[in-house]
C-alpha cells in the first residue's frame, strides 16, 4: 500500500507540464501548445476560456491534478514564446447576425489548410446536422429542417410532441446511424434498434447527448484502419454543444471539429443544402392521409419512425449526400 500511496502519486506528477513521467503519457503542454497554434492556423482561434478548459479536460488523461485557475492561461503564455495572446477582432452585432464575404472566406482558407496539412481526403471529411419533426395534430405532419443552432420553420399545431434526428454524412457519400431524440425523460422500447435513441425535455440533442452520439456513433463508424489518420466533422458551433469534454474526446481520436461561420448553414452545411429539403417533401407526401394522432403513444411514435426512417432513406441517397458537399465547396 506505501509503494502506492498518496506521496507515490504526487512524486509521479509532473506539475510544470501537467502529465505523469510515465513512458506511455504522452499529453503534455507541447499537445497543448501546438493545438492552439493549429486553431489559429484553421482561423478558429481558441480564447482564453476555451484554452484554460482544454487544459483542464486534458489534465484529466494524467491522473487528478489540481484545479486549472483562471490566471493559469496568463502564465502558461510567457512560458511558451511560439504562442502569444492576440487581441480578437472585434465584430459588431449587425454583421454578427448576418454572412459576410470575409467570415466565409477565413472559414474555407482555414479548412483548406486543415485538409492539407491533415491529408484528409474524402472519405475522412464530414458532417453533422439536426433536423426537426413536429409530431401530433399537425397540418399533415410536416417535417422542419433545421440546424444545431435554431429552427428553420414554424409548423403550426394544437397538440404537438417534437422530436429531434442527429444526421451525419461523409463526403464520399455515406450516412452514420441517425440519433433520433424523443421528448421526455425516458424511452418507451426500443422499436428500431439499429438505430441510435435518447431523449431530452425539449427533444433537441444536448452536450450530454451530443457527446454520446459521438462516443457511440460517429467514432466507431469513422475510425479508420489507420489510427493516425485524421478525419474532420463539419458542424455549427452551438454554444450548448461545444464542451471541453467534447473537444477532448475529438482531438484523442484525431477528429478535427471545424465550425463553421455563424449564419452560414444555408451555404455552408451539405445536410443543410440538398438533404433536408427532400426529406421535408417526401415525408409530407407519407404522412398526408394520417390525419391526427396521439404523438405520445408507442404505436404513433412507432409510425413516426417508420416514416421519417423512409423518408430519409430516400432523401439521404449517395447522390445527394455527394451534391451536398460539391454545393458548399466542402
Amino acid at each position: 500500500m506505501e509503494k502506492y500511496g498518496y506521496a507515490w502519486f504526487l512524486d509521479k506528477i509532473d506539475w510544470n507540464t501537467l502529465t505523469f513521467r510515465q513512458p506511455h503519457a504522452a499529453y503534455s503542454k507541447d499537445n497543448l501548445v501546438n493545438y492552439i497554434i493549429e486553431r489559429e492556423k484553421a482561423f478558429q482561434p481558441l480564447t482564453k476560456r476555451a484554452i484554460q478548459d482544454f487544459a483542464q479536460a486534458l489534465s484529466s488523461l494524467n491522473g487528478e491534478v489540481n484545479y486549472i485557475g483562471k490566471n493559469w492561461v496568463d502564465r502558461f503564455f510567457p512560458r511558451h514564446p511560439s504562442i502569444e495572446l492576440k487581441p480578437s477582432r472585434v465584430i459588431d452585432a449587425a454583421r454578427k447576425r448576418c454572412l459576410t464575404e470575409e467570415s466565409l472566406l477565413d472559414y474555407y482558407t482555414g479548412l483548406d489548410w486543415v485538409v492539407r496539412s491533415k491529408l484528409v481526403g474524402s472519405s475522412r471529411m464530414y458532417n453533422v446536422d439536426e433536423t426537426g419533426v413536429q409530431q401530433g395534430e399537425t397540418d399533415f405532419g410536416i417535417v422542419a429542417g433545421t440546424t444545431l443552432t435554431s429552427i428553420s420553420e414554424k409548423i403550426k399545431a394544437d397538440s404537438t410532441t417534437w422530436s429531434s434526428i442527429i444526421e451525419s454524412i461523409s463526403a464520399d457519400g455515406r450516412r452514420l446511424t441517425p440519433c433520433v431524440i424523443f421528448t421526455g425523460n425516458e424511452l418507451q422500447g426500443q422499436w428500431f434498434p439499429k438505430e441510435f435513441h435518447d431523449t431530452s425535455p425539449s427533444g433537441w440533442s444536448n452536450a450530454d447527448i451530443f457527446l454520446k452520439w459521438l462516443q457511440l456513433v460517429f467514432l466507431p463508424e469513422t475510425e479508420p484502419e489507420d489510427p493516425s489518420l485524421w478525419r474532420v466533422l463539419v458542424l455549427d458551433q452551438h454554444k450548448s454543444h461545444v464542451t471541453a469534454e467534447l473537444m477532448k474526446k475529438a482531438w484523442l481520436h484525431r477528429v478535427w471539429l471545424s465550425w463553421l461561420p455563424s449564419h452560414s448553414s444555408h451555404v455552408t452545411q451539405p445536410l443543410d443544402v440538398t438533404a433536408f429539403g427532400p426529406l421535408k417533401q417526401y415525408y409530407r407526401q407519407l404522412t398526408r392521409n394520417w390525419g391526427t394522432y396521439e404523438a405520445t403513444s408507442p404505436q404513433q411514435q412507432r409510425l413516426f419512425l417508420q416514416a421519417y426512417k423512409t423518408a430519409s432513406q430516400k432523401a439521404l441517397s449517395r447522390k445527394n449526400i455527394r451534391q451536398g458537399f460539391k454545393t458548399t465547396g466542402i
